[in-house]
């Protein structure tokens, strides 16, 4: 438990969930910040991407995660973590291998103030249901967030499915960290 512990319920933790940039950037960051001070966690999902679910440069998240720990004192949970690979989204395989290698690094450097981590999504979904994904989130044929939403896997779907490069950086780090 945090020092905010005084906030549990129960023995239950308290936290709030918010996206990476709209903790960080928003207009409404500061409403974040000042919720702090009655939760015991800060819970974020990251997927650096613009308005648009086109890409950000890999690069990005080494300065992302510093702007995430600068603004927190509560332990982040980083409960998703994601870089989809759709050439629709402006990204590819490599680019999706690169934010990974990138991401364990960065999480090192703030391992003691991000004790937590989950990548979303072990495959990428079939069409079909990111389509589906799309209407729930009022986005009906948005092909950006389509693709977006498609291709978050580590592996694909089609047929058995098959690694992306992503996969053996994952797994490649995921091993130097004995997990």
């Amino acid at each position: 438990m945090s020092d905010h512990s005084a906030f549990t319920s129960g023995g239950v933790e308290l936290a709030f969930t918010g996206t990476l940039h709209g903790l960080t950037e928003s207009a409404s960051a500061d409403e974040w910040t000042s919720m702090e001070s009655v939760v015991d966690l800060i819970h974020v999902t990251y997927y650096p991407i613009d308005s648009n679910f086109q890409v950000e440069d890999p690069s990005v998240v080494t300065d992302d995660l510093q702007a995430l720990v600068d603004k927190f004192s509560a332990p982040i949970y980083l409960q998703e973590v994601g870089y989809q690979s759709s050439s629709t989204s402006n990204s590819s395989e490599s680019k999706q291998a690169e934010f990974f290698c990138n991401f364990f690094q960065a999480w090192d450097t703030h391992a003691s103030e991000i004790p937590r981590a989950s990548i979303l999504r072990f495959n990428d979904v079939s069409q079909s249901s990111a389509e589906s994904t799309a209407t729930t989130y009022g986005v009906s044929g948005n092909q950006n967030f389509i693709e977006y939403i498609r291709t978050l896997g580590l592996r694909t779907y089609s047929g058995t499915g098959s690694d992306k490069s992503a996969f053996s950086i994952v797994d490649q780090e995921t091993e130097k960290r004995g997990w």
